[in-house]
């Protein structure tokens, strides 16, 4: 299912809604692009942002690969949370937040939350109202975002290997009119709502499986039945 969605977005994201006529960008990774796009540096178009938890008291989110941003509390795993929060980076709604060891994979998304997240994530912001940042998050899951974030990424082997802001923000992307990006993501989140809804059902499932699974371990363990 995560292939179909993943399909969706790279056929959306990279040719547009209906579009007919495409120009040579002279990058291999995004090859074609609309005639009425521009191919821009992401340096004029976001900044990273190191906004630091002064108390540690706001809400703790965190990066899922498929949910996006949301809140640490409702993640299976908890193990490792700091003892203080501390310094941890300012989230605001509308940020992408990207987890640097992690780029290559997909693991981007845009908040729609205010709290605080790992130091170790980058936080960026606008900085035109050029760029719709939602369609920043599709377009930088697509596969070939993805190639590209791998080729930029520094370390010595793979899990190992971190894509720095520097080298980031140095891409150049397609960008769409900003009424034509809204479009999209639109158009995404449309076609790809009933994969969605199909892969929210198969993790409720697996997660009913696993709670089964402590509960009987659990009465064995007390005695109470036989494995």
């Amino acid at each position: 299912m995560e292939e179909q969605k993943t399909a969706i977005i790279n056929q959306i994201c990279l040719n547009g809604i209906n579009q007919k006529k495409f120009i040579d960008t002279n990058d291999d990774r995004f090859n074609k692009i609309p005639s009425s796009w521009q191919y821009k540096r992401l340096k004029f178009l976001i900044r990273e942002r190191n906004i630091r938890s002064e108390t540690g008291e706001e809400e703790l989110l965190s990066l899922s690969q498929y949910k996006g941003i949301i809140p640490k509390k409702s993640l299976e795993e908890r193990a490792g949370m700091a003892e203080s929060l501390v310094g941890y980076k300012i989230v605001e709604p509308n940020n992408l937040v990207i987890n640097k060891m992690q780029a290559a994979n997909g693991l981007v998304g845009i908040s729609e939350l205010f709290g605080i997240t790992s130091p170790d994530y980058a936080i960026f912001e606008p900085t035109t109202d050029e760029v719709f940042m939602p369609y920043l998050g599709y377009l930088f899951k697509t596969s070939a975002s993805r190639s590209h974030f791998y080729s930029r990424s520094k370390g010595v082997m793979a899990g190992y290997i971190r894509l720095y802001s520097d080298q980031l923000l140095d891409l150049k992307i397609p960008l769409p009119p900003f009424e034509e990006q809204k479009q999209i993501v639109t158009h995404i989140k449309a076609e790809t709502a009933t994969i969605d809804t199909a892969i929210a059902k198969a993790e409720r499932e697996i997660e009913l499986i696993r709670e089964y699974k402590e509960a009987m371990i659990s009465e064995a363990v007390m005695g109470k039945t036989r494995l």
